[in-house]
């Protein structure tokens, strides 16, 4: 990351733009308060699109960062159960990152297979989540999205006796 992010470190955050309109909860949540105007989010998603294509262009699939997901899986493991989970993102995004690396699916699911863990892509279904900026969920989203995720989890027999929904 100190290699390619660009802006100071205090800025690595879309939050920290928004550090009037956010509110931790006390359950870890972070409850954020930002306009959803179709002309605001269609401006902030034509920015982080161009991000997007810019980090594109300067970078290629990195053979290092996937064994260290490796080795990251591989360490977490020994304190419990690990699941891959690609968010869903804006339409445009998602076009982007499939042609950016267009077997990441492919290689996240070979992944999981070799470390016997779940792979949950919601990727492909963005039109069923709202975001603030094409990458970023929108609250209601993002529980959405948590609720699918549990429910992968549930069905899946290596996590669905050791999830406590009661949380």
């Amino acid at each position: 990351m100190i290699r390619y992010y660009e802006k100071p470190f205090y800025k690595l955050s879309i939050l920290e733009k928004l550090k009037d309109k956010k509110l931790l909860t006390n359950d870890g949540w972070v409850s954020v308060s930002i306009s959803m105007d179709k002309v605001i989010v269609d401006k902030r998603k034509e920015e982080k699109s161009k991000e997007y294509q810019k980090r594109f262009q300067e970078n290629t699939f990195s053979k290092i960062r996937l064994d260290y997901l490796k080795m990251t899986i591989t360490y977490l493991k020994q304190h419990g159960k690990v699941a891959l989970v690609r968010m869903p993102s804006s339409k445009e995004l998602f076009i982007l990152e499939s042609h950016y690396m267009s077997n990441f699916d492919y290689t996240m699911q070979s992944l999981s297979n070799e470390d016997d863990i779940v792979y949950i892509n919601l990727s492909e279904n963005y039109s069923q989540y709202q975001t603030i900026d094409g990458s970023h969920l929108y609250k209601e989203s993002s529980q959405k999205a948590s609720e699918v995720i549990l429910a992968g989890l549930l069905t899946d027999p290596r996590y669905g006796q050791t999830v406590d929904t009661k949380k």
